[in-house]
């Protein structure tokens, strides 16, 4: 399991999953074994951080985009953030932009208008 915790990505192991033996619900998982361990309510969660500056809600953005997007599309949007976002916007709060300005920040990163 993959998570943001306190900014952080961390990586946790649940258990092996196992075609061929039988899961025990311990070591060896099924997945709904699998999906009961990561929604037990006893593991770290990730909590909603409303006071992201539009610069960290950009990392985090890229970050998580990296695991659908080539290698390309990455490199272009990260150019695209480091040359047009984050110098005009990057210290503000995405809550204090205007219409205009969430409306460009939405759409510079992939090019539609």
């Amino acid at each position: 399991m993959r998570e943001r915790i306190a900014g952080v990505y961390q990586k946790n192991c649940l258990g092996r999953t196992d075609d061929v033996n039988q899961a025990n619900g311990k070591d060896v998982l099924s997945f709904s074994d699998a999906v009961r361990q990561v929604l037990k309510e006893d593991r770290p969660i990730r909590k909603n951080v409303p006071d992201l500056t539009v610069d960290e809600a950009t990392e985090e953005y890229l970050e998580a985009k990296k695991v659908h997007s080539s290698s390309a599309d990455g490199l272009r949007e990260r150019i695209a953030a480091d040359s047009l976002i984050v110098p005009a916007l990057g210290k503000r709060r995405p809550s204090d932009l205007t219409e205009p300005e969430r409306h460009r920040l939405k759409y510079s990163l992939h090019g539609a208008s």
